[in-house]
């Protein structure tokens, strides 16, 4: 698979909240909510925990995909598709 369109497919999975929330923006709150629960104590702490999810599910959601489009080329190259064994019924 070229970059293009592994660059393509990794722009069309994303949901609203990501477009609305880069990864960049939310590695700054989680920055100045841990700042904020330092000074203050842990009543922001669940909001904290919230951002600190996010980041983690996008992770995670990143990685499957990444997993996923690699094992698609792979079997592009050696000619095996779903339901299939090297590419014959």
């Amino acid at each position: 698979m070229n970059q293009d369109c592994y660059q393509k497919n990794r722009k069309s999975r994303e949901t609203d909240l990501e477009k609305d929330v880069s990864m960049r923006e939310l590695y700054e709150c989680y920055n100045k909510l841990a700042c904020i629960i330092k000074e203050h104590g842990d009543e922001y702490l669940p909001l904290f925990e919230r951002v600190h999810n996010e980041i983690e599910s996008r992770k995670e959601k990143n990685r499957m995909v990444d997993i996923a489009l690699r094992v698609a080329e792979s079997n592009s190259k050696s000619g095996t598709h779903f339901g299939t064994q090297n590419g014959t019924h």
